[in-house]
């Protein structure tokens, strides 16, 4: 099934990056970049290698990128008439699956870590003063895995919705409510607070966590896991072949 899996995920990389969709895909690559990459080491300085706040921004990218792409997962093959096509062929049902949230996967997590890679050379650029600045190694381990938990939980629910939803256009509206969620509050906070003094909460709340931050994040990877599978579990229970060829 492997081999099937690889099948169905280069086949999204190809209408992902050669589809309608290619020039909104890179666009929003540069976006992130920018932003987590340079913009926010940049403003952060130092701050940005040894703040566990960092880690949010395993969910920040997680939750830009994944959705932009998901919700073409199946409702795009509907509105395509290819999704008959697909599901009547030889691949199994777990392979189309897995190789679709696979792909979404990949892109998220991979793009996670090259935001984390050039913003290690902007900050060292900006607040190195000759001296080499590196995450230390437990919230560089914790940003490996907690985005790749991450950018599935996404996937995972996008697949979810996308499955039922009879556009995309319908599905990412439902993934825009269910991912700005976690977002909402913090963008009350900017609007109410402003930059500078929001910028300050964070500091002061990233002083007042406590010291064994690697076991709360190893708390909270084994949570996303848990949650991770279930929607899993639930994606399998849900993907019926027959009932999807007839909508």
């Amino acid at each position: 099934m492997i081999a099937d899996i690889w099948t169905v995920v280069w086949k999204e990389y190809r209408e992902m990056f050669r589809g309608p969709g290619t020039r909104f895909n890179t666009l929003m690559m540069f976006i992130s970049t920018g932003l987590i990459g340079v913009l926010m080491p940049v403003q952060q300085g130092a701050g940005f290698v040894t703040s566990p706040l960092t880690l949010l921004l395993c969910f920040w990218v997680a939750s830009m990128m994944v959705p932009s792409i998901v919700a073409d997962s199946f409702a795009g093959e509907r509105e395509r008439h290819t999704l008959e096509t697909l599901l009547a062929g030889r691949l199994s049902h777990r392979a189309i699956l897995f190789g679709k949230q696979c792909a979404i996967v990949l892109y998220g997590w991979g793009l996670t870590i090259i935001c984390l890679l050039v913003g290690l050379v902007s900050v060292n650029l900006v607040a190195g003063k000759g001296h080499l600045l590196l995450f230390p190694a437990w919230l560089a381990l914790s940003l490996v895995t907690l985005s790749l938990v991450a950018c599935w939980l996404f996937a995972g629910l996008g697949v979810l919705i996308s499955l039922r939803s009879p556009t995309v256009q319908k599905a990412q509206q439902i993934l825009a409510m269910v991912t700005l969620l976690p977002i909402v509050p913090f963008i009350a906070l900017v609007l109410l607070l402003g930059d500078q003094k929001f910028g300050a909460l964070l500091m002061r709340a990233a002083s007042l966590m406590p010291s064994n931050m690697p076991a709360v994040a190893g708390i909270a990877l084994l949570v996303l896991l848990l949650i991770d599978l279930a929607v899993v579990w639930i994606s399998l229970a849900r993907f019926q072949r027959a009932r999807l060829i007839l909508d």
